[in-house]
């Protein structure tokens, strides 16, 4: 990274109160400001320097008032589509799984200690599967169970966290 001397500030010193890694770890050490706003390691630009996050919120980066599970109700419009996008997060430093709404799902997905996935869970009835002569109609029930555990392979436990397949079903 190249910038002329004018296109940033001196160094800086942070003491980890404020500036954190893209892995969401607290930096401590010099850092410098760019003309845009910017915060990067080091005492001048060069190619190691790393993109810093400043804190904006108190709240923004205390991973146990944003890491929690948000309640989900499917509207009516949801079932009149048929189906409800899921999201699911998973911290990948201690495995935590948890369900979000869009909003919070895509402020958080952009870290990159965060692994995410969306699910498009079935809401038509019926819930459990149908057995007609040779002929087995699955269900929402077991449709979102084959979802889930195609989305294991991006988070790994997340069937663990799911106790009802046919959840939201009518």
């Amino acid at each position: 990274m190249y910038l002329p001397k004018s296109k940033y500030s001196k160094p800086i010193y942070s003491r980890g109160d404020s500036l954190y890694l893209p892995s969401g770890k607290a930096y401590t050490g010099w850092y410098f400001e760019t003309y845009n706003d910017k915060y990067y390691t080091g005492k001048t630009p060069t190619r190691t320097s790393q993109e810093l996050v400043k804190e904006v919120h108190t709240d923004a980066f205390n991973p146990a008032k944003r890491f929690t599970n948000d309640l989900i109700i499917p509207t009516e419009l949801n079932y009149k589509d048929g189906y409800i996008t899921r999201y699911f997060l998973q911290d990948k430093r201690t495995k935590s799984i948890i369900e979000a709404k869009k909003k919070k799902y895509l402020e958080l997905k952009k870290f990159q200690y965060i692994q995410s996935i969306k699910v498009k869970w079935n809401l038509i009835s019926p819930a459990e599967n149908i057995n007609e002569g040779p002929y087995v109609y699955f269900g929402s029930a077991s449709k979102n169970k084959e979802l889930i555990l195609d989305a294991e392979k991006t988070i790994e436990g997340l069937s663990n966290s799911i106790n009802n397949y046919g959840q939201f079903v009518k």
